[in-house]
C-alpha cells in the first residue's frame, strides 16, 4: 500500500499523527544498489566521518517531483559537501515505493511525474520486493526508519543517529538563521553520546525487525570492548531466557536473536554492559 504524498507546508500539522523513527535514535546499516549497479553502504559513509543524506520519495509524488525538479536543494547540497564538495556528506536518493520501475524513474513509465535521472548528479536506489544478492530488504530497513510519508527526509550523523526531516527546516527544529544546517547539525545534534557502553545514549540500539515472526537483529556500538550479556523477561517480570554474547570488539556490533524458543506476546530485554550499564528495551514476537 502507498504512504501519504504530503506537500512540504502540509508536513508541520501531519507530523503529530504520524508514526516516524525517533530522533536521536541508532539506526541499523543497510546496503542498496543504486541504479547504476553501484553499491551503497550506510555504514561505510558513516565509519569515514561523513553524514548520509536520504530523500525518500516516490516518482507519483507530486510535492517529491517539485522538491526534486524546482528546488533541487539535495543538487546543491551535493555540489557543496559530497565528493564534488567538501566530501563531508554523501547524498543518496531513495525511490521508496518497490512497485517503481526504472522506466518510471526515467520519466518512461505509466508511475512517474517525469524524468528523475537526468542531471541527478548523486545515486538512485531503487530496491524491489526481492533484494538482490547482499542488499538489505526494503520491508527490512522501512520497519527500521519508518518512512512516513513522501518526501521523507532522514540525516544520519557518523555516529549513528538519525534526525528527521531537518533538511529543509520546515518542521520542528528552529535552526539559527545564522547558521547553516550541516553546521548546526554537525555542532549540536550529531553531537551526542553514541555507543551501549555510554550511559548518557538514550537509544544506543537498533532493534530490527521489531515485532518479529523468528530471528531479530541487534545494531550498536560500543566505544571499548566489553563483555555484553541479555536477560530476557516476560510482561510478568518472569526471566525466560539469558544470552551471554561473550567480549565484543569497539565499534560496530551486530547480534543476531532467535526467538524460536518464546510465544508470542512482549517481552524485555535487559543489555547488561561491563562498565555496570543495564539498558532495557521492548521486543514484540508475533
Amino acid at each position: 500500500m502507498k504512504k501519504i504524498c504530503i506537500a512540504l507546508f502540509a508536513l508541520a500539522s501531519y507530523f503529530s499523527s504520524s508514526a516516524q523513527v525517533a530522533d536521536g535514535t541508532t539506526v541499523p546499516d543497510f546496503t542498496f544498489k543504486d541504479i547504476n549497479g553501484n553499491t551503497q553502504n550506510l555504514y561505510t559513509y558513516l565509519n569515514q566521518n561523513k553524514y548520509v543524506v536520504i530523500d525518500a520519495s516516490a516518482t507519483w509524488c507530486g510535492p517529491c517531483w517539485n522538491f526534486h525538479h524546482t528546488a533541487k536543494t539535495l543538487e546543491h547540497l551535493f555540489t557543496d559537501r559530497d565528493v564534488v564538495g567538501d566530501n563531508t556528506a554523501r547524498v543518496l536518493f531513495l525511490e521508496a515505493d518497490v512497485q517503481t520501475t526504472l522506466a518510471d524513474l526515467q520519466g518512461t513509465g505509466t508511475n512517474t511525474q517525469g524524468d528523475w535521472v537526468t542531471g541527478t548528479p548523486y545515486p538512485i536506489m531503487n530496491p524491489g520486493t526481492a533484494p538482490q544478492s547482499g542488499e538489505t530488504s526494503f520491508s527490512a530497513f522501512d520497519n527500521a526508519y519508518q518512512i512516513p510519508w513522501y518526501p521523507a527526509f532522514y540525516v544520519i550523523c557518523p555516529n549513528k543517529k538519525v534526525w528527521t526531516d531537518t533538511l529543509n527546516n520546515y518542521q520542528k527544529y528552529p535552526w539559527p538563521p545564522s547558521q547553516a544546517t550541516f553546521e548546526y547539525l554537525g555542532k549540536v545534534k550529531c553531537a551526542v553520546a553514541a555507543g551501549l557502553d555510554e550511559l548518557t545514549d538514550a537509544h544506543p540500539m537498533a532493534v530490527y525487525p521489531n515485532p518479529t515472526l523468528g530471528k531479530t537483529n541487534f545494531s550498536f556500538m560500543l566505544n571499548s570492548a566489553s563483555n555484553v550479556k541479555m536477560i530476557v523477561t516476560n510482561i510478568m517480570g518472569a526471566q525466560v531466557d539469558v544470552v551471554d554474547f561473550g567480549k565484543l570488539n569497539a565499534g560496530d556490533n551486530k547480534l543476531v536473536y532467535d526467538t524460536k524458543n518464546l510465544g508470542s506476546g512482549n517481552y524485555y530485554l535487559q543489555f547488561i554492559i561491563d562498565n555496570g550499564r543495564i539498558y532495557r528495551t521492548k521486543l514484540m514476537v508475533k
